[in-house]
């Protein structure tokens, strides 16, 4: 059967109706920061049961944090809309300064909103790109380990997944929104790990996650994963803006339920399904007593727990103790055969390396706009 040809006007009416959707959010940048600033800073003022010091923190953020990444995000949006005034003066980019009574402020706030652009790009692009690039050559030096021979740290394996029996699981974790899918697909046996999401016939999302310890079996012998802590993830785009510790699946990914739902999509691992997995091996604190070498051990997304800065826990909230995402807290468990955490690191640092690229075009051209336009 030949493939549908591609319809040829696709490409070009995609690119400008991009192109004119940033120019619009570009257009209403200026009133989105105002607008968005001020309701925050009402919920702020106006809490109830928040103390003096919850105050002082959110406002302490609403009056820098927000307003920085809100200017730095919509930078190049902006950049597009007064690109778009150069060429077609009607489109009148400083609008909304000259109905407010003030056209000259116009030059600094682009300049104000550049800068911010620019800022930004260099704070999380080349954080972002320095950090995974710091992760990969970890990885990439990392020996693959057995399961006999495994050591405490970070290693890498692959083998075969092998069922626990229930009476010995523990610990089997489930997360569900809405309510059970677990009846709309048939594995023929109990998944070790299973992901369905389905739509709702008002719109909303219907999700049933299961995560079960199992055992990875190679040619030396047996060693305990416990992937709880990782978050299924589709493979989709790459997760540059934060650690690696994801479950990918793509050997079992089910389309179709046994009843008709909408936007259903299924992914499981079932024993002796291949698994590849990087992952912190650490003392397994509930393996017997008398439990020796690999058996007291157990491979899981680190359960360390490192600081946060006086920054981030003043501006952000961030709790005390957070997880982190140096290479020592990389997890990766997959049942593609290819895929390598050192893939996955790779292609984040591509996609931080784009996006701060394309933010800093941007940022720069709104900054060089502002200082050439003519008051």
């Amino acid at each position: 059967m030949t493939p549908p040809r591609p319809n040829p006007l696709l490409a070009p009416f995609s690119l400008a109706l991009g192109l004119a959707t940033a120019a619009l959010l570009g257009w209403v940048s200026p009133a989105l920061i105002g607008g968005l600033g001020s309701m925050i800073l009402l919920v702020v003022v106006f809490e109830p049961g928040a103390s003096v010091l919850e105050r002082l923190q959110k406002l302490l953020m609403v009056l820098t944090v927000i307003p920085f990444v809100m200017a730095g995000v919509l930078a190049p949006f902006r950049a597009v809309t007064v690109a778009a005034d150069r060429l077609w003066p009607a489109i009148r980019a400083d609008f909304l300064f000259q109905a407010l009574g003030a056209p000259g402020i116009a030059n600094g706030f682009d300049l104000v909103m550049g800068s911010c652009g620019v800022l930004l790009a260099f704070a999380g692009g080349l954080s972002s790109f320095l950090a995974l690039s710091r992760q990969m050559r970890q990885v990439e030096n990392l020996p693959r380990s057995s399961a006999r021979s495994a050591a405490l740290g970070l290693s890498e394996f692959r083998g075969v997944a092998r069922a626990i029996p229930e009476r010995d699981l523990r610990e089997t974790q489930v997360r569900r929104r809405g309510g059970s899918l677990r009846d709309a697909i048939e594995t023929g046996e109990e998944p070790i790990l299973l992901s369905i999401e389905a739509r709702e016939s008002h719109g909303g999302i219907v999700e049933e996650r299961v995560w079960n310890r199992f055992h990875l079996e190679d040619r030396t012998g047996r060693i305990l994963v416990d992937p709880k802590g990782a978050e299924f993830w589709s493979g989709i785009g790459a997760p540059w803006w934060e650690g690696v510790r994801k479950i990918l699946l793509v050997r079992r990914h089910q389309m179709e339920a046994k009843r008709s739902i909408a936007g259903f999509s299924a992914r499981c691992l079932l024993p002796g399904d291949p698994i590849y997995v990087i992952g912190s091996v650490e003392i397994d604190r509930t393996a017997a007593k008398d439990a020796a070498d690999a058996q007291r051990l157990v491979v899981r997304p680190s359960s360390e727990f490192r600081r946060a800065s006086l920054w981030k826990r003043l501006l952000l909230k961030a709790p005390l103790l957070t997880r982190g995402s140096d290479y020592r807290h990389v997890f990766l468990l997959t049942d593609k055969p290819e895929a390598r955490a050192l893939d996955i690191l790779r292609a984040s640092r591509g996609q931080a390396a784009t996006m701060a690229g394309i933010w800093l075009a941007g940022s720069l051209g709104l900054v060089w706009m502002a200082l050439r336009r003519v008051p």
